[in-house]
């Protein structure tokens, strides 16, 4: 802001301009702006930890937009993006030329990033192209305008939206059939689907699990259920059991050119919470299917 550009010129022995522009701006008089040195403000607070903690990218674009809301043109404005606690370097590009009102804009890549979530900005160099009789307001601004787009990561602490997280097509082939008998279809009179799941996603999981070759009464087995989020180290294990009972049931694979199997769909989602949970790639999710009693 115009006043901390005014707080910097004082701190660097240039009072008389500082509290010259304070003055003005108080008694809304006009002030020549035409003579600010190049100044420079480090460790300028980003804080995006309400959204996650740190992240590793695998893909994703960060762009950063400068918007000059100061009653001066920018002739160049340095600008750097760091993590706070590593500081390793995000972004560092140079802006030049930025008329009063003006704006521009510049990416850069995340893929391979470690980024927190607790960041700092550095304005290395600001140079003004200033007036002679200019009036000022204290709060008078750069606005910087963050975006961050097509993120994938590779691990992360943060706020998940939903989304989803497997989604896996197989086939289960029934096994240790007496005397080798061959079934194309059968009509269960009784017995049991059992799905095991095993996940270490601390979080929720919305499970789906559809068995489209399998129908009674004309309408496809498809069930929903939860499997509780998982402890950091630990496995959740969920054991479903359904009822199969007065299902008939295509034996013949997805292609109609097997025995013995049908295919299944499995879709597991996660849903916003608000909360941040740790997820990464080494997560995995298990399904094990098989009969129980099956006749």
């Amino acid at each position: 802001t115009i006043g901390q550009i005014a707080d910097a010129l004082i701190a660097n022995g240039q009072a008389s301009l500082g509290n010259g522009i304070k003055l003005a701006a108080a008694f809304n008089q006009p002030i020549n702006l035409s003579n600010i040195p190049a100044l420079s403000f480090n460790n300028l607070p980003i804080d995006a930890s309400t959204l996650f903690t740190d992240a590793n990218i695998n893909t994703g674009a960060l762009s950063v937009k400068i918007v000059n809301k100061l009653p001066a043109d920018i002739q160049s404005l340095q600008f750097a993006i760091k993590n706070k606690i590593d500081q390793a370097t995000i972004i560092n590009h140079t802006f030049s030329n930025l008329a009063l009102g003006g704006a521009d804009s510049a990416s850069q890549n995340l893929a391979g990033m470690h980024v927190e979530g607790v960041l700092e900005g550095d304005i290395a160099t600001l140079k003004l192209n200033g007036g002679t009789s200019v009036y000022v307001n204290l709060n008078q601004s750069i606005e910087v305008i963050l975006t961050i787009s097509g993120v994938t990561v590779s691990s992360a602490n943060a706020v998940f939206p939903n989304q989803d997280v497997v989604q896996e097509q197989a086939k289960v082939s029934l096994l240790g059939l007496k005397n080798g008998i061959e079934l194309k279809y059968a009509e269960i009179a009784s017995g049991f689907l059992v799905v095991e799941v095993y996940s270490t996603i601390q979080q929720d999981l919305y499970f789906t699990y559809n068995v489209p070759s399998a129908s009674k009464a004309g309408v496809p087995f498809v069930t929903e259920s939860v499997v509780t989020a998982a402890t950091s180290g630990q496995t959740s294990h969920k054991v479903f059991q359904y009822d199969f009972t007065g299902y008939a049931m295509d034996l013949s694979g997805q292609n109609h050119d097997t025995v013995n199997t049908f295919f299944n769909t499995i879709l597991g989602k996660i849903k916003y919470t608000g909360k941040k949970v740790f997820l990464s790639l080494s997560d995995s999710i298990v399904v094990s299917v098989s009969t129980l009693n099956l006749k």
